[in-house]
């Protein structure tokens, strides 16, 4: 998968995963509330149940008593309590060996000095550092006795299920979000499963490939939609394609009538001739024939561009001696160089194979080197260079032109196309602008392709790269 889908997943999972952590934690803090209320109003109970009990137990012991001890011995026995303090009006203050040592002033703040006090609490008091009561207080009156006692029960139970709580909830939360991130990017994945099932396809539409369709599940959702918006728009430019094609051959197979009419009624005016015909009616018949011939070979090159574009002959693999291939192109075309006093040079002896069309690529080596002679000047130089690079095989035709400017070398390999009318030579303003074009198109009908290193001032070096195979 590449690098975009990759992040929308990334997002995806993302995004999911911080909803998650926020539900997550509004849960986490919804639930821990309600359980930390449920412990606090459980120990509340609990601290009044045992108040209410020990109320009970002391009304029965003091009713009638007077001896102190009686009821310290009594309530050692039947309280069932750790800590507790009872303060009788006019009675020394009883209470519990634990509530003794513990010598807290708020504490004995809870029961008073004379048996009379406050309104009835229950509170939290930390007595330790590791230790703190939840301790309720009550007042009642036995007769004309005043009595004020505290109950007390340890907090820490509490505290360490709410520890334990927080703890789990610490552990459970960051594994929940793991969980959900990873749950979410398999979730996006599975989502985003069918737009890579339509980039791939697209990816595979090329010029000569647009009968070719994004594949439709049936699904009738968002992508299935997307997919026949797609395929409808394929629809239309391979219709307007196939008009395009259309129309360049019929054009080229119209004009080739007429221009081959032409030229013989100009070979054989020139093969006639009569006394007394003028040099100039000669001169331009010549020049007729010249420029039918220019046409001619635009015509040629059209229908060859055509059928490239349609496929109708597709290149025939085999391997191919570059050496041998640049050595003919030097050879045909060193007259043309000579008269334009271009030097033309082969360099390398030793065989360079590709695997390739013989033809196209002859084609395509042809057109580059013709494309370079006609532009550079008159005491340049234009060099072939074959090489292997690793596993590829190239052909590099170098020449000390005027260059091509930077903003210009993806353009330059379109039809028709000039950056600059000062690029073509002043011995040759005639060029078509289909060369490259047809170079381009040889080259990749092999599997190959056309590097450009120029710049302007500094001539131009086209290299076909093509896979090597072994010698033939």
């Amino acid at each position: 998968m590449s690098a975009g889908p990759r992040r929308v997943r990334l997002r995806l999972a993302a995004w999911s995963t911080a909803v998650f952590a926020f539900v997550l934690i509004a849960v986490g803090f919804v639930v821990a509330s309600a359980f930390t209320r449920a412990l606090v109003g459980q120990a509340e109970e609990r601290v009044d149940a045992h108040a209410r009990r020990f109320e009970r137990l002391l009304r029965d012991e003091l009713d009638g008593r007077t001896d102190v001890e009686e009821l310290v011995d009594e309530l050692r026995e039947e309280a069932d309590l750790a800590w507790y303090a009872v303060q009788v009006a006019g009675w020394p203050r009883i209470a519990s060996a634990e509530w003794e040592r513990a010598r807290d002033a708020r504490l004995d703040a809870r029961v008073g000095a004379d048996g009379t006090g406050a309104a009835p609490t229950d509170d939290v008091i930390a007595v330790a550092s590791d230790l703190a009561l939840r301790v309720a207080s009550r007042s009642f009156a036995v007769g004309d006795v005043g009595v004020r006692f505290a109950v007390g029960i340890d907090e820490r139970p509490v505290r360490e299920s709410l520890a334990s709580f927080r703890a789990i909830l610490w552990i459970v939360g960051p594994l929940a979000l793991m969980v959900a991130f990873v749950g979410g990017y398999w979730l996006a994945g599975r989502l985003l499963a069918p737009v890579r099932v339509l980039a791939e396809a697209a990816e595979r539409i090329t010029v000569d490939r647009l009968r070719e369709r994004l594949p439709v599940r049936g699904e009738s959702d968002e992508f299935d939609r997307v997919a026949m918006a797609f395929n409808a728009v394929l629809v239309r430019l391979e219709a307007a394609f196939e008009r395009q094609r259309r129309f360049t051959a019929d054009a080229s197979h119209e004009l080739r009538t007429p221009l081959t009419a032409m030229r013989t009624v100009a070979e054989v005016e020139l093969r006639e001739r009569r006394a007394g015909e003028p040099v100039a009616t000669r001169e331009a018949l010549c020049s007729m024939l010249e420029e039918i011939d220019r046409l001619t070979t635009l015509i040629d090159r059209l229908l060859m561009l055509t059928r490239a574009d349609a496929n109708v002959a597709p290149a025939r693999l085999e391997s191919v001696d570059l050496t041998r291939v640049a050595r003919d192109v030097a050879a045909t075309l060193e007259p043309i160089a000579d008269e334009r006093g271009i030097e033309l040079t082969c360099a390398g002896d030793r065989a360079v194979v590709a695997l390739a069309d013989p033809d196209g690529t002859r084609r395509s080596v042809l057109n580059l080197v013709d494309n370079a002679l006609r532009h550079t000047p008159r005491g340049g130089r234009v060099t072939i260079r074959c090489a292997t690079r690793g596993s590829q095989a190239t052909i590099e035709v170098a020449d000390t032109g005027v260059g091509i400017a930077a903003e210009h070398h993806e353009r330059v390999f379109e039809r028709f196309f000039r950056a600059d009318p000062s690029r073509t030579s002043a011995t040759d303003g005639r060029g078509a602008g289909l060369g490259l074009a047809i170079a381009k198109a040889g080259v990749e009908a092999c599997g190959g392709r056309i590097e450009l290193a120029s710049e302007l001032g500094r001539g131009a070096t086209f290299t076909i790269v093509l896979a090597s195979a072994p010698p033939v």
